[in-house]
């Protein structure tokens, strides 16, 4: 225990068994380069397969009317801002600015697809969920 003002704070410390397993700055490194990875993945596949047109065909069906610079600027961001991630460069901007692409996305395209990636349902939202928590956590990180 320790005082703070008049009331005594018990200290944070971590577990002896998960100081042991991994620390919470190997976990969030860890957590920072997959994003990273994956990032890349996403922009890399769209180059790869050359559907860049395709996407900013699907952005136009959906009203955004210039579907195809979005598209291009979408995809070169997560290779040039996932490689950056992944080094450990502007984590949190890059993090924030992911979120603006992310969060949009959930509801114009995977919302209407329900709650499950794959299953019972197909292309719905939990895996944005999930990258939109990676990356909270990665803004909020003190770097």
């Amino acid at each position: 225990m320790r005082e703070v003002g008049h009331t005594s704070v018990k200290s944070r410390t971590t577990p002896p068994f998960m100081a042991a397993f991994i620390s919470q700055r190997h976990a969030l490194l860890a957590l920072r380069i997959m994003v990273g990875i994956i990032m890349m993945a996403h922009g890399f596949q769209r180059l790869y397969y050359g559907t860049v047109a395709d996407f900013g065909g699907y952005l136009d069906s959906l009203g955004l009317m210039i579907g195809t610079p979005i598209a291009w600027s979408i995809t070169l961001f997560e290779l040039a801002a996932g490689a950056t991630l992944a080094l450990g460069f502007f984590q949190k901007w890059i993090s924030l600015t992911w979120l603006l692409v992310i969060v949009p996305g959930i509801f114009l395209v995977h919302l209407p697809n329900g709650w499950y990636v794959v299953g019972p349902s197909s292309g719905g939202v939990e895996y944005s969920c999930l990258i939109v928590v990676c990356l909270l956590v990665l803004a909020a990180e003190r770097s």
